[in-house]
């Protein structure tokens, strides 16, 4: 957490506290997540989970029965 400015730290917390109020409580990412946002994932008591295969990832969502959502767009314009 050193190496980050304090406007990243809070721009990264709004963004994941902004997650928190929509009531996500777990994350399954497609591909790298950064440790700055993983840190307040942590705090926030959210799981992330990493699948970096397109294919699994389909799979997973056939299997729950959910849909692909691009969540994190909505929120950056939001804290922009």
């Amino acid at each position: 957490m050193l190496n980050y400015t304090k406007s990243e730290e809070d721009f990264a917390e709004k963004i994941v506290k902004g997650i928190a109020e929509a009531g996500v409580n777990l994350i399954v990412a497609g591909g790298t997540v950064s440790e700055i946002m993983m840190h307040f994932f942590e705090r926030y008591k959210i799981m992330v989970v990493k699948i970096t295969s397109k294919f699994e990832l389909k799979r997973l969502c056939k299997v729950k029965y959910t849909k692909i959502i691009y969540l994190f767009y909505k929120i950056y314009i939001k804290y922009k």
